[in-house]
């Protein structure tokens, strides 16, 4: 894609001098070019109880790995995701009234705080919906070697959406979310509350969390489900941004907005969400939809600068926990110590 300037001259376009102070290097990244999805980088997310699809059935989901995150799933209905030709493909299958989708994350791969995350990726056509975003883990993490981190207070988290696609192909939103549980009175149950972080205040006067992709520009083969776009999140102490193909198209600013985000928080996984029939989210399907669709990510990639105190720890997923993380910018403390 083009480059970006996000801030001060630093430019993001995918030449790197890594002896060079202050500039950015690639510190993390699955560019999808083995033979097999890379099982030490990505695992499953569970998102909850099962949910009920849009035609009464049930909304399956699957791990990197395609296996259920739900024990008694049935019987794939194909490959739901897999390596081609360089990218990520991950498939949407209506069987009956029964929806099969994608839920996977690098749980336990990746911690990280400032700098800038970039995903290339075509959306599936609509219905489907497609969400790829970073969490901030309210619990203990584990980061390899063995060793837990504790991260956040366990009660509330932030959420950065590099893309919420909600199954149109013109149009996607990136956002920022607070997430907290509200205990009931009696303290016996609790339920999870939010909000979304960006206060419209603070955006600059060009920005929106809304973006549209103009056919009059693109073209209708340009359209995001037609073609591979890339997206773009910047984040400092200061502020976040956010570009499409190289177009910074919104900032908000933390200095002015007395705290309303966790700028300081860690990020700790990366989910990749997709989806059709579900029926309190995004386009809802309907008769005359498909019952198949597809899409690609092309790579996934977080760039790193020792210009803004940025912070990593490269560790792997659950199944290769015991091996030990490698920690970028040592010199930065990470949580205090690790």
């Amino acid at each position: 894609g083009e480059a970006i300037n996000w801030n001060d001259g630093y430019v993001i376009n995918g030449k790197y001098d890594a002896s060079e102070a202050g500039t950015y290097t690639l510190n993390w990244a699955d560019e999808f070019e083995g033979s097999s999805t890379d099982l030490s980088y990505w695992t499953g997310y569970n998102p909850g109880s099962l949910p009920t699809s849009v035609l009464g059935g049930n909304m399956w989901k699957y791990n990197a790995a395609n296996e259920h995150i739900y024990s008694n799933g049935p019987e794939m209905p194909g490959k739901m995701s897999y390596i081609t030709d360089g990218k990520l493909a991950f498939e949407h299958y209506r069987v009956g009234n029964d929806f099969f989708c994608q839920s996977i994350s690098t749980s336990g791969a990746l911690l990280w705080r400032y700098g800038v995350a970039e995903i290339n990726i075509q959306v599936p056509p609509e219905p489907s919906t497609v969400s790829l975003w970073f969490n901030c883990s309210p619990n203990k993490v584990k980061m390899g070697g063995g060793k837990t981190m504790e991260i956040g207070s366990g009660n509330t988290f932030t959420e950065i959406d590099l893309i919420e696609n909600y199954g149109h192909p013109n149009s996607f939103d990136a956002c920022a979310h607070r997430w907290w549980s509200e205990p009931s009175l009696d303290g016996l149950t609790s339920s999870l509350s939010h909000n979304v972080a960006l206060d419209p205040t603070f955006l600059d006067k060009n920005s929106s969390t809304h973006h549209e992709l103009l056919e009059e520009k693109y073209g209708a083969d340009g359209m995001a489900d037609k073609t591979l776009h890339t997206y773009s999140w910047y984040w400092d102490k200061d502020q976040f941004k956010f570009a499409f193909d190289g177009r910074r198209w919104c900032t908000y600013d933390f200095t002015v907005s007395n705290g309303s985000v966790s700028i300081h928080a860690l990020l700790t996984y990366f989910i990749i969400g997709s989806s059709f029939g579900n029926k309190t989210y995004g386009r809802t399907w309907k008769e005359g939809h498909p019952d198949y669709n597809i899409g690609y990510l092309d790579y996934c990639r977080v760039y790193q600068t020792d210009a803004i105190t940025s912070q990593m720890i490269k560790s792997y997923t659950k199944d290769e926990y015991e091996r030990p993380a490698v920690i970028v910018y040592p010199e930065n403390p990470i949580v205090g110590s690790y």
